[in-house]
């Protein structure tokens, strides 16, 4: 008698267990599927012609928004499809475009860099011949900040 009140314990124990794993791992899964609020930054800089010759520009600071969680930025100078997210840098891109290109955003410093092509130019890239940049654009984001 005493030992099958022990095994009953046991199993409630056992029993209980299970239910707080269960727990568990459904308020974890609930953490990360988390969905993340888009990113509003200000970003200005600095942009470098060279085709039809060389030519240097300003951009005025102005908004970029970062959505994660559908794989989109929109910038100063346009918007792209997020193709890579790395704890260091997020990688957009929009090469089907008439003027091919790609860039990045380092997570850390802000600093946000687009190179655009020739379709020419991004065919020899892909292909890892010498190629040739139309545009470069070099913008310094922060994070916008509320006023009160």
């Amino acid at each position: 008698m005493f030992a099958t009140k022990r095994n009953r314990q046991r199993q409630k124990n056992c029993a209980m267990t299970k239910i707080i794993r269960i727990l568990a791992i459904f308020w974890l899964t609930s953490l990360t599927a988390a969905r993340a609020e888009p990113i509003a930054l200000i970003c200005g800089g600095v942009t470098h012609h060279y085709k039809p010759e060389k030519m240097d520009g300003t951009v005025n600071p102005a908004s970029a928004i970062i959505d994660l969680d559908n794989k989109f930025i929109e910038t100063p100078v346009g918007d792209f499809a997020i193709s890579k997210i790395t704890p260091a840098t997020i990688w957009f891109s929009r090469p089907s475009s008439e003027s091919p290109n790609e860039g990045s955003i380092d997570r850390g410093t802000g600093m946000l860099k687009i190179s655009w092509y020739s379709k020419e130019d991004a065919a020899k890239k892909a292909k890892g011949l010498p190629f040739f940049v139309e545009l470069y654009v070099e913008l310094l984001c922060t994070p916008t900040k509320r006023m009160f």
